[in-house]
């Protein structure tokens, strides 16, 4: 499975965005594709509730047990999961960036 994480520093960079574009144009390519939303102000859950469309879908999974959860999408033959979050400042950031391709960018230090 892919997962796709959209990062930054800063709230308002377009994060939401970004990742919701690409989310729908791999859907519309017929790659199965979900969306998970760990950020606290739900913007990105609020734009789904608002579609007409189903797909992708959104889908939750425990911050705590993330590995597991991929695990079930993966197995339910979800191909590309995009996770939306907060700030990097966050855990939960740092959860969904785990398992992320680590040849792109080495992970900035977990805050304390």
């Amino acid at each position: 499975m892919n997962i796709v994480v959209v990062a930054s520093q800063k709230g308002g960079a377009g994060k939401t965005t970004l990742l919701r574009s690409l989310a729908v144009a791999m859907q519309q390519m017929g790659e199965s594709t979900a969306i998970l939303d760990t950020d606290p102000q739900g913007s990105l859950t609020s734009w789904w509730n608002r579609r007409q469309e189903e797909s992708p879908a959104l889908v939750k999974i425990d911050p705590n047990d993330f590995a597991a959860g991929v695990a079930r999408l993966q197995a339910a033959g979800i191909e590309h999961l995009f996770v939306d979050n907060p700030t990097l400042s966050s855990r939960a950031a740092h959860k969904a960036l785990g398992p992320c391709d680590a040849r792109r960018r080495p992970r900035p230090p977990l805050p304390r």
